[in-house]
């Protein structure tokens, strides 16, 4: 519940941010706060995380929010400090690249902002006010019934089954590192080969499903074209 409350409020943070630059909601915007959507839940979840963690520790719900956000808190925000900063050159391009990328970037800058400013702030608050008694239960009491009870099992005992494939692919690697590394070097040097095969367009072409006809005639016939254009057109639509 807490990470579904972050969500709209780092969108409307981010309409007030949109709204104090001067920006309206369109489609470059729009492809922006898209963009930015599935980015702005991470800071949250992994101070949320964190908190979860030292509750279940034993500490209490104030201790655990402010011990669990001071601790990951720096790298959440380094985290999304890096994220910002590649989106901030792109508002310097001028020209028709700059006019499409300006919104889209300060759209994404001010989302990212409004989920660090949520993550940092409101989620520790929400964690110590919003806690739920025996949310940190053994997982081995017995079901005590509920269709939600059983999905949340059904879903952690997914969690669980994808954490042992990868610890075992894990080990797999640690142990066969050469041929980690030489796979790597492979797919590096692939790709660097693949880049200068893709075509380079500053838009791609599209079909627009429409044709277009020039036709040049002797100067006599152009009354004729005004009187019979609507059967030309009715027999280039039949052919």
């Amino acid at each position: 519940m807490i990470i579904g409350i972050s969500i709209p409020l780092s969108i409307v943070t981010a309409f007030i941010g949109m709204r104090l630059a001067g920006q309206t909601v369109n489609i470059l915007s729009l492809s922006g706060l898209i963009v930015a959507l599935g980015m702005v839940v991470d800071s949250s979840i992994v101070i949320l995380e964190n908190i979860f963690r030292y509750e279940h520790e034993g500490y209490s719900p104030s201790e655990a929010a402010h011990t669990g956000s001071d601790e990951v808190g720096g790298a959440v925000f380094a985290s999304g400090a890096t994220t910002i900063s590649v989106f901030i050159p792109l508002l310097f391009l001028s020209g028709i690249i700059g006019i499409i990328m300006t919104d889209v970037s300060l759209t994404i800058i001010f989302a990212l902002g409004a989920s660090l400013l949520v993550a940092l702030v409101i989620i520790p608050f929400l964690a110590t006010h919003l806690h739920i008694e025996g949310l940190f239960e053994d997982e081995r009491t017995p079901e005590q019934g509920g269709r939600l009870r059983r999905r949340s099992r059904r879903i952690g005992q997914g969690l669980t089954g994808l954490e042992r494939i990868y610890k075992r692919g894990l080990y797999w690697s640690l142990s066969h590192r050469f041929f980690v590394v030489l796979l790597s070097v492979i797919i590096l040097a692939s790709s660097v080969l693949a880049v200068g095969r893709l075509g380079v367009v500053f838009i791609p072409s599209s079909d627009s499903s429409e044709i277009y006809i020039y036709m040049t005639f002797p100067q006599a016939t152009r009354s004729m074209i005004r009187t019979g254009g609507c059967s030309m057109h009715r027999l280039l639509l039949l052919s």
